[in-house]
């Protein structure tokens, strides 16, 4: 988690602040990113162990959306976390992800900061085996952004999970909350 804040104070610093250009209609956007998280499984399967766990790995972001007003733009999102726990059974690389509906409110007329917020459904998956063993609960993102350009944009989200559901045999319940710091493109 420190090395986060390191790297967002560096970021932080290299900004050359301009007025940033309104999204007006239509955008999509594609951002990657690092993240840390920690999972508390509560009731595992698959031999996992009760208890929390860490996980640092990649950070990605994907929206597709619309510029409502000069001040907000409201969108459909999917922001995922995948890596490696450290405690896995399997060794294999997980993802826990939010997809949902969004939207950013920027806090000036420069549009430089804004906040972001969105809800949905959480999704924790093995990744090698996203499409039989995908397991859905609820799911919520709340975080800040900075225009660094009019297309690029730096993002600190914090993405949180709430997981309780059974496929097969299998029931699982867990909660997940990651950090996530993104640099992300926007195509408008």
């Amino acid at each position: 988690m420190k090395k986060i804040f390191k790297y967002l104070i560096v970021m932080f610093l290299m900004i050359n602040f301009a007025k940033a250009e309104n999204i007006n209609g239509w955008f999509v956007s594609f951002g990657g990113g690092f993240s840390s998280a920690s999972t508390d499984f509560k009731d595992g399967s698959k031999s996992w162990q009760s208890g929390e766990q860490d996980i640092d790995g990649l950070a990605m972001s994907l929206k597709l959306g619309y510029g409502v007003s000069d001040d907000l733009t409201i969108y459909l999102f999917r922001n995922s976390v995948i890596g490696k726990y450290e405690n896995d059974p399997s060794d294999d690389a997980y993802g826990n992800c939010v997809s949902g509906l969004g939207f950013n409110y920027y806090l000036d007329s420069s549009n430089i900061f804004y906040i972001i917020a969105g809800a949905g459904e959480g999704e924790f998956s093995k990744v090698s085996d996203a499409v039989d063993d995908t397991y859905i609960g609820d799911g919520y993102m709340l975080g800040f952004g900075v225009n660094l350009t009019s297309n690029w944009h730096l993002e600190l989200t914090h993405l949180r999970t709430d997981i309780d559901d059974r496929v097969d045999n299998n029931r699982i319940s867990l909660e997940t909350q990651a950090t996530q710091v993104l640099i992300n493109y926007y195509w408008h």
